[in-house]
């Protein structure tokens, strides 16, 4: 597998959605590998979009990590309960996000499993809390760039998905924005 490099962030946040669906991502958290082809995700588009933590422009302790540089790894505490990983789509100073919603698991699927406390596959990591507990992800991840081979959590290509298999829809979890169309999945 061939790791992204930053170059591959030099595109908008939407395009860039369409393109993560079918890509792998992995990490290694404590000498474990574990990872899969990603299958969902969302974006979200800065100040201007009313379901980002930057809307409206005025930054925050929550909203300042969607204006670092692209391909930077920002994981955020959900409901107190759930890490959500997020990886910045935009150029430094300009707020946009892609969140990693889903994974096809594939490497270190007993580990996930362990993580996760689940002895079967189904529902494994078909949600961004969930994604998070099997594959390690921590807000200790911050900061990294994914496409560094130093980097924990490793974005690597993968599968080209044709548009025909791409499934738009709107956002799940927020109350402003949900009606956009800016959640992907693999359709089938």
């Amino acid at each position: 597998m061939k790791q992204v490099e930053k170059d591959f962030f030099k595109s908008n946040t939407l395009d860039i959605l369409k393109k993560i669906i079918g890509m792998n991502l992995v990490s290694e958290i404590g000498g474990v590998k574990t990872g899969g082809m990603i299958v969902e995700a969302e974006a979200y588009l800065g100040e201007n979009d009313p379901g980002s933590f930057a809307y409206g422009g005025k930054r925050t302790k929550r909203s300042s990590p969607l204006y670092d540089e692209e391909g930077t790894i920002f994981v955020y505490l959900n409901y107190g309960m759930y890490f959500l990983l997020n990886i910045i789509t935009e150029p430094k100073e300009k707020a946009g996000a892609i969140l990693v919603r889903s994974i096809l698991p594939e490497i270190g699927v007993d580990i996930m499993k362990k993580r996760r406390g689940k002895n079967i596959l189904k529902g494994l990591t078909d949600g961004p809390g969930k994604l998070s507990i099997a594959l390690g992800i921590t807000d200790k991840l911050n900061g990294y760039k994914i496409y560094s081979p130093s980097s924990p959590l490793k974005l690597f290509y993968g599968k080209r998905i044709p548009p025909s298999k791409l499934k738009f829809t709107g956002r799940i979890g927020i109350s402003r924005g949900q009606e956009l169309p800016y959640r992907v999945l693999l359709n089938g």
